[in-house]
């Protein structure tokens, strides 16, 4: 895993200043907390577009314009992006996990 040193100078000092994170115990800390920092902002991203996708969805196909129900046909494009994209997503937060709990494991070994 390599970052911009000057992205990683960045994130260091904005997180030791931060008050949600305090001062490290440790060198695999600020690892740990660009994972956690990842998984709040795809959380945070995920949140916001199904909520901005059902208010949309809601107001384009409410009754008063659409009185009669009608069947709308699936898309297997559309299908297969919603599920391959989400796929994608997981596995790259398994790797970058699994890279960092064998970092720790590897460290914990060679004390």
């Amino acid at each position: 895993m390599h970052i911009s040193p000057v992205l990683w100078q960045f994130l260091t000092k904005w997180l030791t200043s931060s008050a949600l994170w305090p001062k490290e115990a440790s060198t695999i800390a600020p690892w740990t907390d660009a994972l956690y920092i990842f998984l709040w902002l795809i959380t945070l991203v995920g949140t916001v577009l199904v909520g901005m996708l059902v208010l949309v969805f809601s107001i384009k196909y409410r009754k008063e314009r659409h009185p009669e129900a009608v069947q709308i046909e699936g898309s297997t494009l559309l299908e297969a992006t919603w599920t391959i994209i989400p796929l994608g997503i997981f596995l790259f937060v398994f790797v970058w996990g699994a890279l960092l709990y064998f970092r720790i494991y590897i460290r914990r070994r060679m004390r």
